[in-house]
This record gives C-alpha cells, sequence and structure tokens, in this order.
C-alpha cells in the first residue's frame, strides 16, 4: 500500500460529534460536528483535544482517508504523528494544523535514490528529452512522445532474454540469409547451398534498384532427407525474366535481361 498524500485544511477547526465521547481504541463512530471548507475526499489529520498552545498529555493526531457525508472520518489511523491513542470527550476541539506527514510525505517521495539531499526539482514536459537531467522527473505524456518517436541504437549491446532455442536454422546458425550474386545472362547461377538442412523455405529473388515485376521471382522449397542431395520446389512464381530452379541442393537464379546482372536472393526458414 502507498503512503498517503495528506491534504492541508487552512484555519479550520470543529468539535467532537460522538455521543459519549471516544476510547483509546475506537477507528469507527468519529463524528465531526461540521466539515464546512474541510476536503472531505481527500486524506488528512486531525488533532483531537487540539489547544493552543498544545497539551501532549490530552492531544492526539488521527489520520483519515476521507468523510463520509456523515461527518464520520473513514480509514482512521490512531495514534498518529508519534502521538498516543487517547480518549476523548464529546465536544473537544478538533483541528487540522500542520503536521510533520504533511511535508515528510512528500519528501519521502521526491527523494531520489533514498538520499534526502537528493530532491527532484521538477517535472518536465518534454517530448525529446533534450532537457532531461538526473533531477527531474518527466510527464507520461512526454515519456510516451519520446518513446514512439525516438530511434534507440542499440551498439555492443546484448539482448538478455533473447529467444535462442526453438529457432529453425537455414543451416550454421542462421535462420535467414541474404546474397548478392553476379549473374550472367540466360545462365543457371548458384546463389545458396542448402546442404543437409531439413525443412521448408520462403525464397526471394529480385534485382535489386528496380520495381520491374519481371526481375523479382518467389519460391517455397523444401529439403527432404539428410545428406539425400533432395530439394523441391513446392511452389513459385517468376518474374517474365527472372527464374527460380535447383540443381540438387542448389538454389540457382537465371536472368534474361540481355547482360550480367547483380541479383539478390533472401532465404527465410519457415519450418
Amino acid at each position: 500500500m502507498g503512503t498517503n498524500a495528506y491534504y492541508l485544511n487552512q484555519f479550520i477547526s470543529t468539535t467532537l460529534a460522538t455521543v459519549g465521547g471516544i476510547d483509546d481504541s475506537q477507528t469507527t463512530g468519529i463524528i465531526l460536528t461540521s466539515v464546512t471548507g474541510v476536503e472531505t475526499t481527500k486524506p488528512g489529520i486531525v488533532c483531537l483535544s487540539y489547544s493552543d498552545p498544545i497539551d501532549t498529555s490530552k492531544a492526539e493526531w488521527i489520520s483519515y482517508t476521507s468523510i463520509s457525508v456523515t461527518n464520520e472520518l473513514q480509514g482512521v489511523t490512531r495514534g498518529a504523528e508519534g502521538f498516543s491513542a487517547k480518549s476523548h470527550s464529546n465536544g473537544v476541539t478538533i483541528a487540522f494544523p500542520i503536521s510533520e506527514s504533511h511535508i515528510n510525505n512528500l519528501n519521502d517521495a521526491l527523494i531520489i535514490g533514498g538520499s534526502a539531499t537528493n530532491l527532484a526539482t521538477g517535472v518536465i514536459d518534454d517530448d525529446t528529452f533534450a532537457t532531461a537531467s538526473a533531477t527531474t522527473l518527466a510527464t507520461s505524456e512526454s515519456i510516451k512522445a519520446y518513446s514512439d518517436s525516438a530511434t534507440q541504437t542499440l551498439t555492443n549491446k546484448t539482448l538478455d532474454g533473447a529467444k535462442t532455442t526453438g529457432i529453425l536454422e537455414v543451416e550454421g546458425g542462421i535462420r535467414t540469409t541474404y546474397t548478392t550474386t553476379s549473374c550472367p545472362n540466360n545462365t543457371a547461377t548458384t546463389t545458396h547451398t542448402f546442404g543437409d538442412t531439413v525443412g521448408f523455405f520462403f525464397v526471394s529473388v529480385w534485382l535489386p534498384d528496380t520495381a520491374v515485376a519481371n526481375y523479382y521471382a518467389y519460391a517455397i522449397i523444401a529439403t527432404d532427407v539428410v545428406g539425400s542431395g533432395e530439394a523441391r520446389i513446392l511452389t513459385q512464381t517468376d518474374g517474365s525474366n527472372t527464374f527460380i530452379t535447383l540443381s540438387g541442393m542448389n538454389l540457382q537464379v537465371r536472368q534474361t535481361s540481355g547482360g550480367t546482372q547483380t541479383m539478390r536472393t533472401s532465404i527465410l526458414r519457415i519450418v
């Protein structure tokens, strides 16, 4: 449970309106004569048997979480602020003086790293965090805006908890592979060899820096038996100038542009 932020009610006093008064353990039935000017929906602190100066043999601080519509204190903690719980007669003065928890609870919430000499100095509303410092807080809107828009660069970082089990490889520890191969005109050119790997693969081949569909081809390829040298094209879509073929376990690309082209091949293992 969190710490309450106690709201201060300025220059207000009233009296106890509990017939017969209250004993030193009672936490219900503590009723105020009036709550005019009192913030009833928020936590606060009252002093029962208040006098000026305070008579510590009679006074008691009580914290509460709210005040009901019948003027009864709710969520009561007796003997607050270092004072012991006491009995109080009906009609004693109840006041709302400032007390240590009004300030100290806020201090405890705002100190940084548990050090009382390192207090947060403010709250920034800066979507770029350009004004961030070690002693300022940030609004949730700024945090969200920065998270949504900022590009995070990871250099020489280890991703703890990264998934490494259950990931199927193209081969040699790689699930995807990407190659660039010089392919002479109308010549089946090997761009990848599947080796002994068994699985299903999505293969895409294209001519870089062109949006012409003639130079794009796609296929799903299955490799069947370890060491058998078998591979099959299950389905494919070739461009009119780009074709995917197989020779044993060799993935081959043929293009008919009329000259040598640098073709790119991407392989993703599906199963």
